[in-house]
């Protein structure tokens, strides 16, 4: 429609490196007894989908922080930094948000992101952009029938990061010359 094609940049969020975010982390008053799986779900958070997380987290010892929950009522008041403590410092991080994925690559933490299940349209374009763009494309889970795995590839994470940073600065920088002139 504007005769040029927009340049893709990354989220505000991934412009941050995890020691600047951990600037901003707070330690929660209520932290896990031991070692744990969080979850923070923006939609519904099914029965099936608490079974299969909850199935997960019993098979490898570990409890479960839910965030976002208002029955959790342990966490469901965690603000920002706390948020960042639970991420920074989990074993593996199931969710169906955007800024999830984000900081679970920003602090290289197992993670899946899940379909939303209350949506009828989906809400995952910026999701899977965002798990291609880092080469994470199986960190999506489509059905609960997937074996979950501990282990999460970010090996390349770091490379990609940087360039994409720099990539999205210079362009901003541009942005804001070209209004100057």
């Amino acid at each position: 429609m504007i005769a040029r094609k927009p340049e893709v940049v990354v989220d505000p969020t991934l412009l941050l490196t995890a020691e600047e975010w951990d600037e901003v982390i707070e330690e929660p008053k209520n932290l896990a007894k031991k070692k744990y799986i969080l979850t923070y779900f923006l939609g519904k958070y099914s029965k099936q989908r608490r079974k299969y997380i909850k199935d997960f987290a019993k098979k490898n010892d570990f409890e479960i922080v839910d965030l976002g929950q208002p029955r959790a009522k342990k966490y469901y008041c965690a603000g920002p930094g706390e948020f960042l403590f639970f991420i920074k410092n989990c074993e593996m991080f199931i969710t169906d948000s955007f800024h999830g994925a984000v900081f679970s690559i920003i602090y290289k933490r197992p993670f899946y992101v899940m379909n939303r299940e209350d949506e009828n349209k989906s809400m995952n374009s910026r999701i899977e952009t965002l798990l291609g763009k880092f080469n994470l494309k199986d960190r999506m889970i489509e059905n609960y029938s997937k074996e979950l795995d501990l282990h999460c590839d970010l090996k390349d994470v770091d490379s990609i990061l940087k360039m994409e940073r720099e990539k999205s600065k210079t362009f901003l920088e541009n942005a804001i010359l070209n209004l100057n002139n």
